[in-house]
């Protein structure tokens, strides 16, 4: 019996590695972003006339806020020495482009009536 061999040599696989880096974040500062707060309730005279929140102002704020029945209501935002003071008769809308430290926050019924008012808002990042 013969025996051939072979003379060829098996195919060897190739391995292809790709390396992918990605930019470098060192030294880039990011803006702190403003959780968001929900405003929720009701006003009523003459013992609830007024609600007061408390946030952590970081750069820019929005607030806004709105309410039925239609009526008129002051919102005051103070955020250090910095004070807005708005009022409306459905909504309002501020934008606080710079706030730092605590900020209060007080949302006022400026008409004595005696129905309850329901609002509802949020206070945010503020939008570009």
């Amino acid at each position: 019996m013969v025996v051939h061999e072979s003379s060829a040599t098996p195919a060897t696989p190739t391995t292809t590695t790709t390396t992918t880096t990605r930019p470098s974040t060192a030294g880039v500062v990011t803006a702190p972003t403003q959780p968001v707060t929900p405003l929720d309730g009701s006003l009523q005279q003459p013992d609830d006339a007024s609600a007061t929140y408390s946030f952590a102002g970081q750069g820019s704020v929005e607030v806004s806020v709105s309410w039925t029945p239609s009526t008129t209501l002051s919102l005051t935002v103070t955020c250090g020495s910095d004070t807005q003071v708005q009022e409306g008769s459905s909504s309002i809308s501020m934008l606080l482009p710079d706030a730092e430290g605590p900020c209060d926050l007080v949302l006022k019924e400026m008409l004595v009536q005696y129905v309850a008012v329901s609002y509802t808002g949020m206070v945010g990042p503020g939008g570009g």
